[in-house]
């Protein structure tokens, strides 16, 4: 796997499109990120490891893994609790292509934007066969489906093969490390150290301020967060399933 011209604290956005008219939402393309701030260590793949790979393999692919069929998917919401109520207003795509690892991200500049938005995430979504993510079964892939319905959009989202690293992770970790948050991953197995993120907690709050001013500084830190949490997926992603 390929993580071209990647580094944490580069990644921007200078390529996402102006405001489109109503229903206005912004479709960030494909791109090359900023890399990856990351301190080389070898480490010993051992039996858990293997054990939890091939759990994850036996479940989304039934064979060796291709990674150009996975979506790396992570959303941002209006709330962390999850509901009805709360709308994924980004969703982030990650994928493997001939040029390195890309992110694709869709933001929901305002609520009528949503099914146009939506229906843009579906189409994308429909061109992989695993959906890999973190805590993504029980939070990203629910919150998505909810929406899909609300909004009268068909989906088969939820019927796709689901690669949830979270379980992976507490499975081989959880005994070392108690936590088995992402950032606690990346910091204590990836090695690899966010600069100037926002913290998720901010997030809601942030994108509120934003809709409320439109001032798209408010929106960059966010977008910038969404692409670290995807930029780590593949990475753990590889390193688990690379263990078979």
């Amino acid at each position: 796997m390929t993580f071209k011209n990647a580094t944490f604290e580069n990644a921007t956005s200078d390529n996402v499109e102006p405001d489109s008219p109503e229903p206005r939402w912004t479709h960030c393309p494909p791109g090359s990120l900023g890399g990856i701030v990351r301190k080389a260590r070898s480490r010993r793949r051992h039996a858990v490891a293997r054990e939890a790979a091939a759990m994850l393999l036996s479940r989304s692919f039934g064979r060796e893994p291709d990674f150009s069929r996975i979506a790396f998917l992570d959303v941002e919401t209006t709330g962390l609790s999850g509901g009805a109520g709360v709308c994924a207003f980004l969703v982030g795509v990650g994928r493997l292509s001939p040029e390195g690892f890309a992110v694709e991200q869709f933001l929901m500049n305002d609520f009528p934007a949503e099914p146009d938005m939506l229906e843009k995430v579906g189409a994308r979504l429909e061109e992989f066969a695993v959906i890999a993510s973190y805590n993504g079964r029980a939070f990203d892939v629910p919150i998505l489906e909810s929406r899909f319905l609300l909004n009268g959009i068909r989906s088969r989202l939820s019927d796709k093969p689901q690669l949830d690293l979270l379980h992976a992770a507490r499975r081989i970790w959880k005994h070392r490390l108690g936590d088995c948050s992402l950032k606690s991953i990346e910091a204590n197995v990836l090695d690899l150290f966010r600069v100037d993120d926002i913290d998720g907690w901010l997030i809601p709050q942030t994108y509120f301020e934003f809709l409320r001013t439109g001032d798209r500084e408010l929106i960059e830190p966010i977008m910038h967060h969404n692409r670290l949490d995807i930029v780590s997926l593949a990475f753990l992603g590889h390193m688990i399933l690379g263990a078979v």
